[in-house]
């Protein structure tokens, strides 16, 4: 292997099933080498193949202060431990130029936060990977000529993230690692654009040993180029469907759907081509959406979002029983109140 150095920190399913691959296919575009950090004191046995090729090399994380002069790093740990990871990077003697990071960047806004002023501190350009961004749908949208402005004459804005099944990160509930990706793609596809709930209702799958939030209802108004949009978001885990979508309603009766729950299969490739090949992660540039990317400054207005839901959202948490139709859930929908 030879090349400057990409390390890749976490390799639990999603670094492992979707980083990994990605990294592989992105080496053969671009000459660098990649190194895998994780908790494990041996190489995992699903990479070991990978490194007896000399493909990758593994480093246990007791010793990750030992990594050469690295170009970049990528942290799809736990969102409890982005912000630790930058710190460990940040406070190296030489820091590398890039960090991808999976959104939504910390366990809450003040991680997120954290992260964002040790990279600055350094000089180091930090930007957030949502694959929703990467969808194929979405990117036909999004690459097109008018992509930028797509909401901009909409009359009314649905998001809608149901999953039958209850997996998904443990400690990072419905109302932040889903609806990450509902805001993460407002904001692509409406740039400035800004939400402004009215209301908002958190619910709790009865079996949820957790204890965490696993669905969220929120109703608002997106903010854009003057005007308001009315906007619902809705995701939830154990619900009785799936179903994945934005649906952007026009005044002429036209309706555009962005599915994102199917589509050709996505991949982070571009998107480590895109930080090897001399543009900063964080560019503000259409291409820069286009490869998943998403800038600092919009992560924090995205938290800022979450918490003014938060806020929104009626008394206690709600419960309901997995697979339960919505219109109970939708009944108990919080009254207006001003965030």
């Amino acid at each position: 292997m030879s090349g400057p150095e990409v390390a890749l920190f976490g390799l639990g399913f999603w670094g492992t099933s979707h980083w990994i691959p990605s990294l592989l296919s992105a080496m053969d575009a671009v000459s660098f080498r990649a190194c895998l950090v994780d908790i494990s004191g041996s190489v995992p046995p699903g990479i070991r193949q990978y490194v007896e090729d000399d493909r990758l090399r593994y480093l246990p994380w007791r010793r990750a202060a030992g990594l050469e002069k690295l170009e970049g790093a990528i942290i799809c740990t736990t969102a409890a431990s982005h912000a630790m990871v930058g710190r460990l990077l940040a406070s190296r003697e030489a820091p590398p130029k890039w960090i991808l990071c999976e959104k939504p960047g910390g366990d809450s806004h003040e991680e997120f936060r954290e992260l964002r002023d040790c990279c600055l501190q350094k000089d180091i350009d930090l930007g957030f990977v949502d694959h929703y961004l990467l969808k194929s749908d979405v990117r036909k949208v999004l690459g097109s000529p008018d992509g930028l402005h797509t909401l901009e004459n909409a009359t009314s804005v649905e998001f809608t993230m149901l999953e039958t099944q209850s997996a998904g990160p443990r400690g990072e509930p419905a109302n932040v690692v889903m609806l990450v990706h509902g805001l993460n793609l407002l904001h692509a596809l409406g740039p400035k654009s800004l939400l402004k709930p009215t209301g908002a209702l958190f619910a709790r799958a009865t079996e949820d040993a957790y204890e965490e939030v696993t669905y969220v209802h929120v109703a608002g108004k997106l903010a854009l180029s003057g005007s308001e949009i009315p906007v619902t978001l809705e995701a939830g885990k154990q619900m009785h469907h799936i179903e994945k979508a934005i649906r952007l309603k026009y005044s002429s009766g036209r309706t555009l759907c962005v599915e994102l729950g199917r589509g050709l299969p996505w991949s982070y490739r571009d998107t480590i081509v895109h930080a090897m090949s001399g543009h900063t992660p964080t560019e503000h540039s259409h291409g820069s959406v286009c490869v998943g990317v998403l800038d600092p400054e919009l992560m924090d207005q995205v938290w800022g979002e979450l918490e003014r839901i938060a806020y929104t959202a009626s008394g206690e948490v709600a419960t309901y029983q997995p697979g339960e139709p919505l219109s109970r859930l939708h009944s108990l929908i919080a009254h207006p109140r001003e965030a």
